[in-house]
């Protein structure tokens, strides 16, 4: 029996992307750099608050 191993599934952080460009339609137009997108996942460009332990 062979099997082929020609996709993967993976997940992508985008870190430092200007203010400006923070959209979803730039979300999408990053993640196709890192291959076909099946989802993108769009905070709105916010940074998460760190909470106190």
């Amino acid at each position: 029996m062979r099997c082929a191993l020609n996709t993967i599934d993976m997940w992508v952080r985008i870190l430092n992307v200007p203010i400006a460009y923070r959209t979803k339609e730039m979300t999408n137009i990053l993640a196709q750099e890192a291959g076909m997108v099946v989802e993108a996942e769009f905070d709105g460009g916010r940074r998460k608050k760190k909470t106190e332990e």
